[in-house]
């Protein structure tokens, strides 16, 4: 894997995401030191709910209602502060660039490029938006989870 990986500039998403740890282990310098780019939802209620509905569309895991629903949410809303805590802590052990990104809140391929010290100027910002719409029926479930999780979770709790 470690090969295939080095014949490119560039990786992302499955199955490079999980496995960038190992792509670079602890120990072994890379000139320039890698940059790792942390997409992020605009909260952890919003990943919480997203993932859900993931679940729900593409791997058939029923909808789940009332005191289940807010006990599995509150479970990914756990996993996903931990995941960006233990990424942030991990990049920042081994020396890497890292760059926190938000589709959802606006931020764009400008916020990467600054980071790899590249200016884009706003026409590439334009030509490259960001399009992965949920179906309708699935944007009404989301907000009705967010209520819930709202009500029932505190603030600190679904931050980002």
């Amino acid at each position: 894997m470690r090969r295939e990986a080095a014949r490119y500039q560039c990786l992302s998403d499955n199955p490079w995401a999980r496995f960038w740890r190992e792509l670079f282990p602890a120990g072994i310098a890379a000139a320039p030191p890698p940059l790792l780019v942390q997409t992020r939802a605009r909260s952890a209620g919003h990943y919480a709910v997203s993932r859900h509905l993931f679940e729900h569309r593409f791997f058939r895991q029923p909808l789940l209602e009332g005191d289940r629903l807010l006990e599995r949410l509150m479970w990914h809303v756990r996993e996903y502060r931990g995941h960006l805590a233990d990424t942030r802590a991990e990049a920042a052990r081994r020396g890497f660039g890292y760059v926190e990104v938000c589709w959802a809140c606006g931020d764009g391929m400008t916020a990467i490029a600054a980071a790899l010290g590249v200016p884009l100027g706003p026409a590439v910002e334009a030509a490259l938006p960001h399009a992965n719409r949920k179906p309708a029926r699935y944007e009404r479930l989301q907000v009705r989870m967010l209520e819930m999780l709202r009500r029932n979770g505190s603030r600190e709790e679904l931050g980002s």
